[in-house]
């Protein structure tokens, strides 16, 4: 139902994670992808992925802390396969230090690049030259961004800014009949989470299972939302931060 059919769609941190099933998933919808990351050789992989399905995509090692290299980036996709229909921006990082311990520069790090990159990619994908009138963006925030978690106040602050921020971005591109949400997942099955879960105890693992109702998420669950955000079924969406968590937050 939900289709990308000759669609371009961007996506940063592809080469992993909500990242990579988000390429997976617009692909089988149609969409030609350009694949952002920081890992060439896992970028390859999941191009080579999708092209065996019979997509298009093509890749970019792109430092997002470089807001130049971003716009480089994309002029030479306009380019190559003409203008944007919308982004998803995955990439992300954590710093996690008591509060105590954490300086200046950590929150400059995490904002830089969860928040501060997604921001720059509207900017730049709103021009005319850049991106088509009707494009839909897609930031991947988190449930942190609502409820506290001890050790991570740079990263709910980063995922905090994308929620107030799409407000603001949502009236300024609507003449354009652009969009713009964020998705807000609790924990989701991705590699690092699952290396990090296999450092806890079987009580401290069985106890965080416990929070999720419906089970921890996968991947494919949060790359679903971003699809339906991109489709034109989701025409009248704006400015919205969508929980997806398996029932933590209502508890």
């Amino acid at each position: 139902m939900f289709q990308l059919s000759g669609k371009n769609i961007l996506i940063t941190g592809a080469s992993s994670g909500i990242g990579k099933a988000c390429a997976v998933i617009c692909a089988q919808a149609g969409a030609n992808v350009l694949l952002v990351g920081r890992d060439i050789g896992r970028l390859d992989e999941v191009k080579s992925q999708i092209e065996i399905s019979g997509r298009k995509a093509v890749v970019a090692a792109v430092n997002l802390a470089d807001t130049d290299m971003i716009e480089e980036t994309m002029a030479k996709f306009v380019v190559q396969w003409g203008k944007c229909d919308g982004f998803i921006h995955s990439a992300g990082i954590e710093k996690t230090l008591p509060m105590a311990n954490l300086k200046q520069i950590d929150y400059i790090d995490v904002m830089k690049i969860n928040t501060f990159a997604g921001f720059e990619l509207c900017r730049i994908l709103s021009k005319k030259k850049y991106g088509n009138d009707g494009s839909s963006f897609v930031l991947i925030s988190s449930i942190t961004s609502m409820i506290g978690r001890a050790g991570l106040t740079a990263y709910c602050a980063s995922k905090g800014a994308i929620n107030a921020g799409i407000r603001s971005i949502a009236l300024e591109i609507a003449p354009k009949k652009m969009r713009i949400n964020a998705i807000c997942p609790g924990t989701i099955l991705t590699p690092l989470m699952m290396k990090f879960l296999n450092t806890l105890t079987p009580e401290e693992r069985d106890q965080r299972n416990k929070g999720y109702p419906l089970g921890l998420g996968e991947c494919s669950d949060v790359a679903h939302l971003a699809l339906f955000l991109l489709s034109d079924q989701a025409r009248w969406m704006t400015g919205q931060s969508i929980v997806i968590d398996g029932g933590y937050t209502i508890q």
